[in-house]
């Protein structure tokens, strides 16, 4: 018997296997009745048509590439608070003026230009002072847009005052080379010309820190102007953490995004769920935090469950099962790669796991028994709410079995 929702699934193998669950996420426009879904708060997702829209509270994010507008699948994240203020204006800076509402933002209001003046100096957007504290961890991001097609200006991200860093954008390829001080860093395609620039920081002290956006000709932020080159700015926005989330818009205030909590719980997931052997395939792809847990099972705490997670920083995916606090199985699969798509299928049997990564062969352990007493289904997240995956998760499934070897390179591939 299949659940599936919205959509067919095929037999999996010789032996004519359906899955009794089937929760299609990437093209979908509601989430399946049985998925518990809150947020406290809005938060914003791209559209089909790629522009950047807001959810309201409890509204699941489907979303899509502001690009080539294909669809991603559900948006989980973690909870971050946006503390750069009035995130969608420029505001008046140093070697340059603002001009105010120029041409259409990612989320289709009128975004601001920045023009630099015939000065020989350094041209810079008005600085954004924030109050940060040692040892914390930022992620300072912003969209921006070229002027002029050609042009060797970049968006300069900089910041300083309790840890300076600096990366120079190409704003014709998204290409960042660091200048000095940040962690790590970053560019995303937002669409029409428009980069979503960001770096990642650690403060070294306590109190106000300079966060800018500033134009250079290759990495010199000192040059003279010649009166009409500049670029558009919008969604300025710093969090903390150690990579970029969705964009949260801010006016006079701090805004904070809550979490995304989806799961399965009661009769909803016992209707389909088998205790003792089973198989989980999941799609999911853009996956940013490298702890984060794509699907889980457990029995309301950590000492029982079943876990598909990524392993640390080197992005290895792997399958884990815990019996009574002790780790009895924990298979690595594999590492993925940044911004695609990948799919994993784990299967457990008292002594009998195996997972694959991407139709790779199949690893697996011969030892351990299984976590009994499940009650839940946890979609993206732990059940600590503390590993969320920072991504898209495009399709959930089971099969009330442990399939072949063979079936889960084939499901997986």
């Amino acid at each position: 018997m299949s659940f599936g929702f919205g959509f067919g699934f095929p037999s999996v193998g010789a032996t004519g296997t359906v899955p009794t669950l089937s929760l299609p996420f990437a093209g979908a426009t509601t989430l399946d009745p049985r998925i518990a879904f809150t947020r406290s708060s809005s938060g914003t997702y791209i559209d089909s048509s790629g522009i950047i829209q807001t959810a309201s509270t409890d509204v699941p994010r489907l979303d899509y590439s502001p690009t080539t507008l294909a669809p991603l699948g559900l948006l989980i994240e973690e909870q971050r608070t946006n503390l750069a203020l009035n995130s969608g204006e420029v505001l008046s800076g140093i070697g340059g003026v603002v001009v105010a509402n120029q041409i259409t933002a990612p989320d289709g209001s009128l975004a601001d230009f920045f023009r630099e003046d015939t000065s020989n100096g350094e041209h810079y957007a008005g600085d954004r002072v924030v109050a940060v504290t040692a040892g914390t961890t930022y992620t300072w991001s912003f969209y921006a847009k070229l002027g002029l097609t050609g042009e060797a200006r970049r968006a300069c991200v900089r910041t300083g005052g309790q840890g300076p860093a600096n990366v120079a954008f190409d704003l014709e390829t998204g290409i960042g080379t660091l200048i000095g001080g940040a962690i790590s860093f970053g560019s995303s395609s937002a669409g029409n010309g428009w980069w979503r620039c960001w770096i990642v920081l650690i403060a070294t002290g306590t109190g106000p820190a300079v966060f800018r956006q500033q134009l250079s000709i290759g990495t010199n932020t000192v040059y003279t102007g010649n009166g009409t080159s500049g670029f558009y700015l919008w969604g300025a926005q710093l969090e903390v953490g150690a990579f970029p989330t969705s964009y949260i818009p801010t006016v006079a205030s701090q805004v904070t995004r809550t979490a995304d909590i989806a799961l399965m719980t009661g009769t909803n997931f016992s209707s389909w769920y088998n205790q003792t052997e089973g198989t989980f395939v999941v799609t999911a792809r853009d996956v940013s935090n490298p702890l984060g847990v794509m699907a889980a099972t457990d029995d309301g705490t950590s000492a029982n469950r079943n876990s598909i997670f990524l392993a640390g920083a080197t992005t290895a995916v792997g399958f884990r099962t815990t019996v009574a606090s002790v780790v009895v199985s924990d298979i690595a699969v594999g590492t993925i790669v940044s911004g695609a798509a990948f799919t994993i299928a784990a299967a457990y049997k008292t002594n009998d796991f195996a997972a694959t990564l991407n139709g790779a062969a199949v690893v697996v352990d011969s030892l351990g028994g299984v976590p009994l007493g499940q009650t839940t289904l946890r979609i993206g997240a732990d059940v600590a709410n503390t590993a969320f995956i920072g991504g898209h998760l495009q399709r959930l499934t089971y099969y009330n079995t442990r399939l072949t070897n063979a079936e889960l390179q084939t499901i997986s591939g």
